[in-house]
């Protein structure tokens, strides 16, 4: 790219579409109490039946398009489940379907013995045909079908086997099962009318045209008679004999109730339709639960439960709204001393929430316990052996000199300080082995092994082993083996626990390290014999399975002092297997996992090491991510936990290992308990207490008995500033109040309220200082009396004192025309009227207009040709989400353009990105007050983000998303990166969608980069971005050069986009 070419702007995904799939009612996590399960974006939240609280969430990474509930044959699936009584039958637990965007399906079934919820993948996206997909279920039965007709049926008791074919029509709008063999679809035809087939899996078919649009098909409402309902509606029908109730939504929003009645099989159907209520815009999702429960899910976000009742004043009511979804007002950025953060005001009228969208993972506390000095902390559950006793789970507690214990049931502690036989000594390393079913617990003078007594009830002394390298000062355990590592100082011992002739015993062989093994590196000053006393400093067994405990550790891997190079052993013979020649000095600790290993050095960096082979001698691929502090690991249930002054969370995630920083400060130990009815909860060593309670990559949320309306972000003070608005006590009052609100920016609390007058009318608020080193004021631009011939318009400042939490209006100035928006720029207040653009200044404390100009509108850039639009699109805005557009779904609002730009933010820029980038949703918002990622971020001494305002916008769909400026070189290179990955080959029926899709985003020339793409899974590995890189030519490559002539490698390019997909990881809702 030359000089003369402006940079590009990459478009990026911040937080994910929190679009209802659905939701459904029946038997999940217990067999005699009904739950609700709603699907959210890429999650399905669980409810509680009779209270609507939630009761757990889990995440399905893809985003949903269906949840639906199957019950087993021998159960009857309620067909009337508006007029339905509760069975008092004995019940077994439902299957959970879900159905993604992308067409793959997931059986999800809850396991009553350890609280957890599995998953089975029953159809890929690869082979799950052409979206949008299209589901029904009945009696035990599971359909799916694609836009072509292509169908996949599960049943219940032979999920194994699915019934696969095609029903010989496309264009399919609707689904729905009469029976597990014959169903009825309804599809589009070329004029836009109405095909309906009646497909029976046995080859028999009926099919009939209609020249007007239907959308819904209900097979059997009354006996062999079925009911179509026409455009533009939404319904579910309950289904009686002689009844039938269908509830419909219009397009403006209105809900209707409808009766049909019918004597007998033959005789007319007479009916009557009545509003019952409304919703604030067109309903796209409708499903009846129970008895006279609906829940409904409109265009604009909002949706939640509603009861539909006979009663005059009944008819149509909430009883309990799904917050997370609610539409976002506005969006503000946070940057504190430790983090930059997202803050979003959601919500409307006296269901307001604030949400705050971290880059770091949130531990949400349960119970703490008073315990200081904590080093390291060790699990095991049902140390007393009973499921029913109420205290059943055990953690070790290691300090320096001593071990205590505490025993727990998930939410209390307590303490064990008599009847236990473990040891008072320092424990180094305490595990359960899975199969002898022993505790084997590791002190500095050796090993000991316990055994459950089940006569006495009681774990006993089995048998012990004193330590023949002397004090041990690091140890592993693999709990499937048996195999004991331990280490002093450069001699290193493994023991083997067994069972010869009936009777427990240990198998021991030891070495010391060879000097012609160790490199101390070419700082190094000591000789080898000085050194060799020391070398060992951390251990750990290699491919170690810490989720399903299945498979054994061959090697065990050993970092040395003053050395670049780790050893890796064989477990069997301590023989030497390979070595890994690295650039990490003085390692502290190393954790693994079955295809990883990470290790952490004195400096901060922690290295990843993936996609090694021993048998091979591969030295696989290393990142490198540079932290703040030196770590240790604490490895637990499949990721760890890093102890320092600013802990982290390192996971694996579909084969790869991402990092994530943990919210809290000075973490010393931790350990992760499964806890029935619970599911995994953590353990957190702080300085003085040990904290249980669970790791949430979830927004946190602070609920707001108003609307919030608009937000203002202080650097100085660390403050927010929210405008509410509320109902008018008075009927006859024309204003909403407004209130200010300032929180604290780290935790969203109240520190005061100011109540604006009653008559004035608040237009919009930001937050600025009229020059360096100045002093930071919220200015707000109303209108007192709006409604009267002495209207006044004004912009007034409000100064926030820290020490005493108070906030008060210090200026304002009366402007000659209603102010539309306000906004700081380069210590200058820009208010924007309707024809002016007003500059205001502090000048000797008072404000002044510093400059005026008219404003005849904005010279909108030309905007390339856009593409017409297809019916399907897929949308760039989250990688895996397919919206189906129709043409009364304003489909040409769903653009991020400059002229949105400029409209949105109403202060021209020099700078603006040409053409248009298409988002799949409506974005309803754009905000540049406050950068979010630091523009002097350096990847490897070299600034990635050009200098400017960064932009950040949300959806009408609930997603929230980042416009960054890149400089010009590395715009160039990930431009060729994004097209090469497009051009990648795709398999499956799915690939011509996708490929019509990519091409179509980059039809037209653009300043956007598909940021998507590179956050997606086809960059998710050093080995996909390799092969990526190898696709595009040479002579393109060429072009990347910096200004010193030089190409960057392949390792450089595949680094510096790991990093960079760091950034761009927040908080879920």
């Amino acid at each position: 790219m030359s000089g003369s070419e402006p940079s590009k702007w990459l478009v990026t995904t911040l937080v994910h579409d929190r679009k209802v799939s659905g939701a459904d009612i029946g038997r999940f996590l217990n067999a005699n109490q009904q739950c609700f399960a709603v699907g959210v974006g890429r999650t399905v939240v669980l409810l509680d039946e009779s209270k609507f609280s939630e009761i757990r969430r889990f995440d399905t990474s893809e985003m949903l398009q269906s949840v639906r509930f199957v019950r087993s044959n021998s159960q009857t699936e309620n067909s009337n489940p508006l007029n339905a009584t509760t069975s008092t039958a004995p019940q077994s637990l439902d299957s959970l379907f879900t159905v993604a965007y992308s067409g793959s399906v997931d059986l999800w079934k809850y396991n009553q013995a350890d609280g957890s919820i599995s998953k089975t993948e029953l159809l890929d996206a690869e082979h799950s045909g052409e979206p949008p997909y299209h589901v029904s279920s009945c009696q035990g039965s599971f359909l799916v079908v694609d836009r072509r007709g292509n169908f996949f049926m599960w049943n219940s008791s032979d999920l194994s086997h699915p019934v696969l074919g095609n029903a010989g029509i496309t264009k399919i709008r609707y689904v729905g099962m009469m029976n597990p063999s014959e169903y009825l679809i309804l599809a589009r035809t070329v004029n836009m009318g109405t095909r309906v087939k009646q497909y029976n899996l046995g080859g028999r078919a009926v099919e009939r045209s209609f020249e007007t649009a239907f959308n819904i098909v209900l097979p059997n409402v009354f006996k062999n008679t079925h009911m179509l309902i026409g455009s533009n509606t939404i319904m579910f029908a309950s289904r009686d004999a002689t009844v039938c109730t269908v509830l419909i939504g219009d397009n403006a929003g209105r809900m209707f109730l409808g009766q049909f009645r019918r004597s007998d099989s033959t005789g007319p159907v007479n009916y009557e339709i009545r509003c019952i209520g409304a919703e604030r815009t067109r309903p796209t999702l409708l499903t009846a639960l129970k008895h006279n429960l609906v829940f409904v899910a409109t265009r604009n976000g909002a949706a939640g439960f509603v009861r539909v009742g006979m009663q005059h004043n009944k008819k149509y009511m909430h009883v309990r709204n799904i917050d997370e979804c609610e539409k976002i007002n506005d969006l503000v950025s946070v940057e504190t001393d430790i983090e930059s953060y997202l803050v979003a005001a959601c919500g409307q009228e006296n269901s307001g929430v604030v949400r705050v969208f971290k880059r770091s993972v949130r531990f949400e506390q349960h119970q703490s316990y008073h315990f200081p000095n904590i080093q390291r902390i060790f699990s095991v559950p049902q140390v007393l052996g009973s499921n029913e006793n109420e205290f059943s789970d055990m953690l070790a507690l290691s300090r320096k000199d001593d071990t205590r214990y505490i025993v727990h049931n998930g939410t209390q502690f307590e303490t064990w300080d008599q009847g236990r036989p473990f040891s008072n000594l320092e424990t180094i390393h305490l595990a359960y082995l899975v199969h002898h079913k022993c505790i084997v617990q590791v002190i500095p003078p050796g090993v000991i092994v316990f055994k459950y007594n089940d006569a006495t009830n009681q774990w006993t002394q089995l048998c012990s082993y004193r330590s023949p390298i002397g004090t041990i000062k690091l140890a592993d355990v693999d709990v499937v083996s048996g195999n004991i590592i331990t280490c002093s100082g450069n001699e290193v011992s493994r023991v083997r626990f067994g069972q010869e002739q009936g009777k427990p015993a240990f198998r021991e062989k030891r070495r010391k390290l060879d000097q012609s093994e160790i490199d101390y590196g070419k700082d190094s000053q000591e000789d080898s014999q000085e050194a060799g006393t020391k070398v060992v400093t951390c251990l750990a067994l290699l491919s170690k399975d810490t989720v399903n405990y299945t498979a054994s550790s061959e090697h065990v891997l050993l970092a040395l002092e003053h050395s670049s190079t780790i050893l890796v052993w064989n477990v069997r013979t301590l023989l030497s297997a390979m070595k890994f020649y690295t650039n990490i000095c003085s390692p502290i600790s190393i954790t693994s996992w079955i295809d990883n290993f990470v290790v952490a050095d004195r400096t901060g960096g922690l290295y990843r090491c993936s996609e090694y082979s021993v048998a091979n001698q591969h030295q696989g691929t290393w990142k490198m991510i540079s932290t703040r502090a030196a770590e240790t690991f604490h490895n637990m249930n499949g990721f760890a936990i890093t102890a320092s002054t600013y802990p982290r969370i390192i996971f694996s995630k579909v084969g790869k290992l991402e990092t994530q920083q943990l919210g809290l400060d000075h973490i010393f130990g931790a350990a992760a308990v499964r806890v029935k009815n619970h599911g995994v909860l953590y353990v957190l060593a702080t300085d003085n207490n040990v904290n249980m309670g669970k790791l949430l990559n979830r927004a946190q949320t602070v609920n707001v008995d108003e609307k919030p309306e608009k937000l203002a972000f202080q650097k100085k003070t660390k403050t927010i500033a929210m405008v509410t608005s509320r109902r008018p006590e008075n009927g006859t009052a024309i204003i909403r109040p407004h209130r200010l609100f300032i929180l604290d920016a780290a935790s969203c609390q109240q520190l005061t309220v100011l109540n604006l007058d009653h008559e004035e009318k608040f237009i919009s608020i930001t937050s600025g200082q009229f020059g360096r080193n100045q002093i930071e004021y919220f200015a707000m631009a109303s209108i007192l009396k709006c409604y009267t011939d002495e209207a006044q318009n004004r912009v007034s400042l409000f100064k926030f004192d820290v020490r005493s939490n108070t906030c008060k209006m210090t200026h304002y100035l009366i402007i000659p025309d209603a102010p539309k928006f306000l906004k700081f720029d380069r210590y200058n207040l820009f208010v924007l009227t309707a024809d002016k653009k007003h500059t205001v200044s502090l000048t000797n404390g008072k404000l002044i207009f510093a400059a005026t100009i008219d404003v005849t509108g904005e010279v909108a850039q030309e905007v390339a040709s856009r593409p017409v639009q297809p019916n399907l699109v897929r949308a760039a805005i989250s990688d895996d989400m397919i919206t189906v557009v129709d043409a009364n779904y304003e489909q040409d609002q769903c653009y991020l353009d400059s002229r949105f730009i400029n409209e949105t933010l109403k202060i021209g820029r020099d700078n603006l990105p040409r053409g248009s980038y298409w988002l799949g949703a409506v974005p309803t918002l754009l905000k540049s007050d406050k950068i979010i990622f630091d523009e002097q971020e350096m990847f490897f001494e070299e600034h990635i983000f050009a200098s400017g305002e960064q932009l950040y916008f949300a959806t009408g769909s609930g997603a929230i998303g980042s416009v960054l400026r890149l400089n010009a070189r590395w715009s160039r290179m990930l431009h060729d990166l994004v097209n090469a990955a497009r051009t990648q080959p795709l398999r499956g029926d799915l690939a011509i969608l996708q490929q019509l899709n990519y091409e179509r985003r980059g039809r037209s020339p653009s300043d956007y980069i598909d940021g998507d793409v590179l956050t997606s899974d086809m960059f998710s590995t050093p080995t996909m971005i390799r092969q990526i890189i190898d696709t595009i030519d040479d002579s393109v490559k060429m072009q990347w050069r910096n200004g010193s002539g030089k190409q960057p490698t392949n390792d450089y390019v595949i680094e510096w986009i790991l990093r960079l997909r760091e950034m761009f990881v927040f908080s879920e809702y």
